[in-house]
């Protein structure tokens, strides 16, 4: 698997531009039927698999292109091999299948194929779930690479785009905009909605045989008397309500949002409650980011 993953990586970027100018030119994605060539002309013969047209052979020119990959493409068909393929699924096939999955995420890859062999009255066979596993996969790549260029055109994968356009109406200004004494409002708060359990199985599984081992958290001993005396800023083991949660790994998340309750980012609190580092840190991004003027809502009297 690692060499066949090896082997599609090497024509990656030239399969990203290919179907780049073959969407743009067909944006249907529609396959291309050939003709049965002469005996002795260059071509490839092989399995198509489409929605619409079922599954027929096809015979697809191979003339001055560098590889087959680049003939199937061209043809509108994707194989799940780089080498010799035997098969191959129309790209509008792929292109429901990716779609599917945006609208029903619990949409399988058995539920689609079998879809295929039931709309054309034809039995399903096992390897043709692997067939069409591996050739999403590849589609699923050159998607990804595709929008990883549109991205880098659009100047979108410089650090922090999207905290820098969050909020058009906190973070955008107007020519000859006047400097105000409060840029943006902002506030934080932290939850333990988002727990997860500990990862560490060895952990419960000692728990489970009866070895209750105790020792320090060097967590704890880190904390001052002033910070163990705010209740949200207790590690959780300290808090008298959470027993159950010691087992947790992330205990929540710290949420930063504007004054339009649009989301800046959102911060893990690991093996911890509440602490003054969240805050901190946030307020820290935030100077880095935007400068001055920042007015940071956040609740220090959470006192018990």
């Amino acid at each position: 698997m690692s060499r066949l993953h090896a082997q599609w990586t090497e024509q990656l970027n030239s399969l990203t531009m290919l179907y780049l100018s073959i969407k743009t030119a067909n944006p249907t994605c529609a396959p291309v039927h050939y003709l049965e060539p002469l005996p002795d002309s260059n071509y490839v013969k092989i399995w198509c698999i489409d929605i619409f047209d079922g599954r027929l052979h096809e015979y697809i020119p191979w003339g001055g292109t560098d590889n087959c990959m680049h003939a199937l493409l061209h043809a509108g068909y994707l194989p799940p091999t780089p080498t010799d393929p035997q098969v191959a699924f129309s790209l509008r096939t792929l292109d429901l299948l990716h779609s599917l999955f945006w609208v029903a995420s619990n949409f399988g890859i058995q539920s689609f194929s079998r879809l295929l062999t039931d709309m054309h009255k034809t039995v399903f066979q096992h390897h043709l779930k692997t067939q069409l596993s591996l050739a999403f996969d590849m589609y699923y790549r050159i998607l990804s690479q595709l929008h990883g260029l549109v991205q880098r055109e659009l100047g979108h994968d410089v650090p922090d785009h999207r905290l820098k356009h969050s909020c058009p109406a906190c973070h955008y200004k107007v020519e000859n905009e006047q400097e105000r004494p409060v840029q943006f409002i902002i506030t934080g708060n932290g939850n333990t909605s988002l727990s997860w359990l500990h990862h560490h199985f060895e952990v419960l599984k000692s728990i489970h045989d009866g070895e209750h081992q105790t020792k320090e958290d060097p967590l704890v001993s880190t904390i001052s008397d002033a910070c163990l005396a705010w209740k949200n800023a207790q590690p959780i083991p300290l808090k008298s309500k959470a027993g159950a949660l010691q087992v947790m790994d992330e205990t929540g998340i710290f949420s930063v949002v504007c004054r339009h309750g649009i989301v800046q980012f959102l911060a893990d609190m690991v093996q911890s409650g509440e602490l003054a580092k969240y805050s901190l840190a946030s307020t820290e991004k935030l100077i880095g980011m935007f400068g001055k003027n920042i007015l940071f809502a956040y609740d220090v009297g959470c006192m018990s």
